[in-house]
């Protein structure tokens, strides 16, 4: 349903919509939603699964995205994903993640929230991490912090920095 053409891409999106296909963002969730000839207009014998992901004659495609000025469709995510904070503002925590992704202190995170009225992010250190002080650890992930909440909107921005001992 989207393609990218050879002569008119643009790095990091799925491309623009193929001719006679309509796409949309639902304002509430920001789920891409598509209607048009060629898009999926039910499931075979199974009306309730079909009910699940066409409403109102859009297909629900599950994707978290934005569409820019020039028309480019951007995959943020999975709804299912996505997590509403006690403020009513839903987040997806997979970008937010990928702004820690060069930091070999850390080898895994996950951004939660679900009711609280900050995200925050939970911490595995990596094996190099394991072997740096608490006070390295703080004075390398402090600052990485800050940079990220500073390309987060408000509602997005993580409270805390959780390093945990457990997987």
């Amino acid at each position: 349903t989207l393609i990218t053409p050879k002569v008119n891409k643009k790095i990091g999106t799925v491309g623009k919509p193929v001719r006679g296909i309509q796409v949309k963002i639902d304002e509430e969730t920001q789920e891409i939603l598509l209607k048009g000839p060629s898009i999926l207009k039910g499931y075979y014998k199974n009306p309730e699964k079909s009910a699940e992901v066409i409403r109102d004659g859009w297909l629900h495609t599950g994707d978290r995205g934005k569409i820019d000025e020039d028309g480019f469709i951007y995959i943020e995510g999975r709804i299912q994903d996505a997590f509403k904070t006690s403020k009513g503002k839903y987040v997806v925590p997979s970008p937010i993640e990928w702004k820690f992704g060069t930091n070999e202190n850390i080898e895994q995170i996950v951004v939660v929230g679900l009711g609280l009225a900050q995200p925050l992010a939970l911490i595995k250190l990596s094996e190099i991490g394991k072997t740096k002080s608490k006070q390295y650890i703080e004075e390398n992930l402090l600052p990485e912090l800050k940079r990220v909440n500073e390309e987060l909107i408000n509602f997005q921005k993580l409270s805390h920095l959780v390093i945990l001992d457990d997987e």
